[in-house]
């Protein structure tokens, strides 16, 4: 179905795939011109399936902001690969989410409360999201 495993096999985890997914877009477009056509093949769908994953499926034990802003980074990275305009208007909606859970201190929950570790990777996902698609809410938020 394109999803990854976190913690143990067929759990169709959103996070690992998302958190995978970004790694190996980026990872992609250091050794693509390495790679032969089968591999490039191989790895597009392997990539593209992923992606999929993550345009049907949510989080659904608790919100989870690092997982929820590593979705939107790795479907934008999947957009600009493949040109779909249905991985960014995803990554639109979750940005959303992320945005309108972000508590009046300035974190952004894990299951319901602040965690500065995971704070960290959240704020790092937004941070390159920021890159790729500038916006004065997200500049507000980050800061």
């Amino acid at each position: 179905d394109g999803s990854f495993d976190q913690a143990y096999p067929h759990e169709h985890s959103v996070g690992a795939t998302a958190f995978l997914l970004d790694s190996m877009l980026a990872a992609y477009d250091v050794v693509a011109p390495a790679c032969d056509a089968v591999t490039r093949g191989r790895l597009l769908a392997t990539f593209e399936r992923a992606s999929g994953f993550l345009l049907r499926h949510d989080e659904t034990h608790g919100v989870i902001a690092n997982h929820v802003a590593g979705s939107v980074l790795a479907l934008l990275r999947a957009e600009a690969l493949f040109e779909r305009a249905e991985y960014g208007a995803r990554a639109d909606a979750l940005l959303r989410t992320v945005l309108d859970s972000q508590s009046p201190e300035g974190w952004f929950p894990e299951y319901g409360g602040c965690d500065p570790g995971y704070q960290t990777l959240c704020v790092y996902y937004l941070a390159q999201v920021l890159v790729r698609r500038p916006s004065r809410a997200l500049s507000e938020a980050l800061a």
